[in-house]
């Protein structure tokens, strides 16, 4: 890793903003510094190395027309990577990947794209509110768990 890489060390995640021989140091998002002796790290991740990726997790409802859904997720993603704003972050366009998963109140659905090193933050958090728009505008629930309480003592 370099100075500017996004690394997971020691447990800790964050910005490398220096190494010397014996210490790393990271800042984190809250703004916490890290100093993490090279002595302990045994295992770092990098999520900024070459290319960073989004990999985003939003719920609809059962009611959605599955095949809809990937339509205007591929569409977004598609306007989102020609974007004057947005468009140059992005090396591969957000795209619908798969249904991830049948929960109690949603089906999962799972959004790739792959973005420049250190993008993966504000394409990502884009990518949500305008699926949240979109999704608004065309109908489809983002579903929230809801618990039904039965009063049975009278």
């Amino acid at each position: 890793f370099r100075i500017g890489d996004i690394v997971e060390i020691a447990g800790k995640s964050g910005v490398v903003e220096g190494m010397t021989l014996r210490i790393t140091k990271l800042r984190d998002l809250d703004g916490t510094i890290h100093y993490i002796p090279n002595s302990e790290i045994s295992v770092s991740s990098n999520s900024s190395m070459d290319y960073s990726m989004v990999n985003i997790v939003i719920g609809v409802g059962y009611s959605s027309d599955l095949n809809n859904v990937r339509t205007i997720i591929n569409n977004l993603g598609k306007e989102m990577a020609t974007d004057p704003e947005f468009g140059p972050k992005i090396i591969e366009a957000p795209y619908f990947l798969r249904v991830d998963e049948l929960n109690s109140s949603s089906i999962d659905i799972r959004v790739l794209s792959k973005v420049l090193p250190r993008e993966q933050f504000a394409v990502a958090g884009e990518l949500r509110k305008r699926l949240k728009e979109i999704f608004d505008k065309k109908h489809i629930d983002i579903p929230f768990p809801t618990r039904t309480l039965i009063n049975v003592s009278k």
